[in-house]
């Protein structure tokens, strides 16, 4: 219950507020086959990693280079973007940088693709199903007359132009 017995039947709103004592480090030219397993028990060094967004492709899933990751305190994330920053790895130099705690959201987390399924493919998976699936005799016969229709139009357009060319579908 409420402190106020009037407000008994209404429920309070809840507003998810960024943690404060976290600190989030923004990680770019991230190297071919450092992913997120992999960083997260690379950066586990450092501190707790509490989230991490790797960028990667909707399409393909593929990596796109950078990363966003959030430690539990912020101090932790300071050391981590001064030692990160320049650093070589797998013939990349990382860039590093910590992320202001004014432009810190829950959106940059927001949105992580899969890379085992990234929504393209997904998508593209159902769209070949569809085409490939047997049609009904209904639609082929759709099918054929639309075919049908536009040869028409085309024959006649080559008549106008003087060629005399018969165009059949089987």
């Amino acid at each position: 219950s409420l402190s106020n017995p009037e407000q008994d039947n209404k429920t309070p709103k809840i507003v998810k507020k960024f943690r404060r004592s976290t600190g989030v480090v923004y990680l770019s030219h991230i190297p071919h086959g450092f992913y997120e397993k992999q960083m997260r028990e690379f950066f586990s060094q450092f501190g707790a990693v509490t989230n991490l967004r790797l960028g990667r492709s909707k399409r393909t899933g593929r990596s796109r280079g950078y990363a966003f990751i959030e430690f539990q305190f912020h101090e932790v994330a300071k050391i981590v973007a001064e030692t990160m920053n320049n650093y070589l790895m797998n013939n990349r130099i990382m860039k590093c940088q910590l992320i202001p705690k004014e432009q810190c959201s829950r959106a940059i987390f927001m949105g992580k693709v899969k890379p085992s399924l990234p929504p393209g493919v997904a998508v593209r998976r159902l769209n070949k199903k569809v085409t490939n699936a047997t049609k009904s005799n209904q639609t082929n016969m759709k099918r054929k007359a639309n075919q049908r229709r536009k040869l028409k139009g085309i024959s006649k357009k080559l008549e106008a132009q003087g060629i005399d060319y018969k165009i059949e579908i089987s």
